[in-house]
């Protein structure tokens, strides 16, 4: 059972990380990045 669930799960986690990559690097940085940018300005400034 876990080894059949092991040899489906491994293959699909490793294609949906690789199919999100570009993803998460370009959008989820700049959000980040922003959001904490944000975060800082209302603290300093609070």
């Amino acid at each position: 059972m876990s080894r059949i669930s092991k040899d489906v799960l491994e293959p699909a986690y490793r294609l949906m990380r690789e199919a999100w990559q570009p993803f998460f690097n370009a959008k989820s940085i700049a959000h980040c990045a922003r959001s904490l940018c944000v975060l800082l300005i209302a603290i300093v400034f609070k």
